[in-house]
């Protein structure tokens, strides 16, 4: 009985290798997707965090204005002083009115705003 002599590659070769081509374009695929939705989340998370930044700077340039006399102050306790620094002020939150991620999470964020005399002006 004579040995093939023909070169090349049988069906079942063919088509493992496809199948091993097939796997793994898959998985690379898949990893490609799930960094590119990363990098939008992270996109939309950036823009929610300038959105409250800037709600926080326009609070701060107005000032002290809508402070209400009700707030506490803040107190600073340092450890050798009897009696705590007292910074009469408010402090503000503001949120993002973007939402981001598939749970469609927001940004919050609070500044204290120091309340400054006509004297130390």
């Amino acid at each position: 009985m004579p040995l093939k002599t023909e070169k090349g590659f049988t069906l079942v070769e063919v088509v493992v290798a496809l199948l091993v081509l097939a796997v793994i374009t898959a998985a690379v695929v898949g990893i490609y997707n799930s960094g590119l939705l990363a990098i939008f989340q992270s996109g939309k998370r950036t823009e929610a965090i300038y959105e409250v930044q800037a709600k926080l700077d326009q609070a701060i340039s107005k000032g002290i204005a809508e402070v209400a006399e009700t707030d506490p102050p803040l107190k600073i306790h340092f450890q050798g002083l009897e009696k705590p620094i007292e910074i009469e002020g408010k402090i503000v939150t503001k949120d993002s009115d973007t939402a981001f991620g598939p749970q469609k999470r927001k940004v919050s964020a609070s500044v204290f705003i120091p309340f400054v005399s006509d004297a130390e002006q």
